[in-house]
């Protein structure tokens, strides 16, 4: 009887942490698709604000507003 107490006792020492793992693996799930939700919305205003600031870069001088310098004479 001893040693069957001691196998119960064995097995439920090899499956326990076989179960902690799977809690923790549907918590790191759960953690990575919010962190990808994060990421992407971030990603999103990211590359609003880089798009924004290039708006204005380019500056030319002696250039009336309006008119196209660059068109094709043919």
């Amino acid at each position: 009887m001893a040693e069957s107490v001691e196998f119960m006792e064995q097995e439920v020492d090899k499956i326990k942490p076989n179960t902690e793992l799977k809690v923790n693996k549907t918590e790191v799930a759960d953690i990575r698709g919010k962190r990808s939700i994060f990421e992407t919305s971030f990603g999103r205003k990211m590359e609003d604000l880089e798009n924004r600031s290039r708006r204005n870069n380019l500056v030319f001088y002696g250039v009336p507003e309006g008119s196209r310098p660059c068109e094709y004479i043919i």
